[in-house]
């Protein structure tokens, strides 16, 4: 062999060692110190592990009818649950949303907001108050009470729950939550799903 074979063969295995050290660097790094390893969230809201199908809900209508799972399902639902009157902080939520839905542009149409009120006596005390300002806001609510607190589990009032296009209850978020935030989780979702 000649002087330059042997020096061209060194050459290149130290072009492949100086390409390869930082992939090998990366996989000692991932698996000695953990943590250096990235979380893998990207979601801002809490993600409901595994997702909860909703019970066939039974809620009323402001009119008295009675509306099922068929009024939510074929739409992204943001659902927020109050126990009784739309206080300050509740309307202010409900401002921040419907905003929110506004900077969805096109696909805003692919999302509804329902307020679920616990108590059926208050439903056209609230849609006076909040009818002309959120025209397009569902309120509802439940029939049996106790089927929507479990349907809803752990909420405070205020919490803003996901519900998919099949019907599905998949995040949450927690009252007053960063709307940058909750906007591009929204975005990410309608991106990659196919439905609704």
């Amino acid at each position: 062999m000649t002087q330059s074979r042997v020096k061209g063969r060194l050459q290149l295995v130290l072009l492949g060692l100086l390409f390869s050290a930082p992939l090998v660097m990366a996989a000692v790094l991932y698996f000695v110190a953990p943590e250096w390893q990235p979380e893998g969230r990207t979601n801002y809201g809490e993600l409901i592990r595994p997702a909860q199908p909703l019970p066939e809900p039974q809620w009323r209508k402001v009119d008295g009818e009675t509306v099922g799972l068929a009024a939510i399902r074929g739409h992204w639902s943001w659902v927020m649950r109050i126990e009784g009157a739309c206080d300050g902080s509740c309307e202010t939520a409900l401002y921040d949303l419907r905003q929110t839905r506004m900077l969805l542009n096109e696909k805003r149409l692919r999302l509804r907001r329902i307020l679920l009120v616990e108590d059926a006596s208050r439903l056209e005390a609230l849609a006076a108050q909040l009818g002309e300002v959120h025209p397009d806001l569902q309120i509802y609510a439940p029939l049996d009470t106790d089927a929507a607190a479990a349907a809803f589990p752990e909420a405070e009032p205020g919490t803003v729950f996901v519900v998919d296009p099949l019907g599905n209850l998949m995040m949450r978020y927690a009252p007053q939550p960063d709307l940058r935030k909750v906007l591009k989780d929204i975005k990410r979702l309608m991106r990659v799903s196919q439905v609704g």
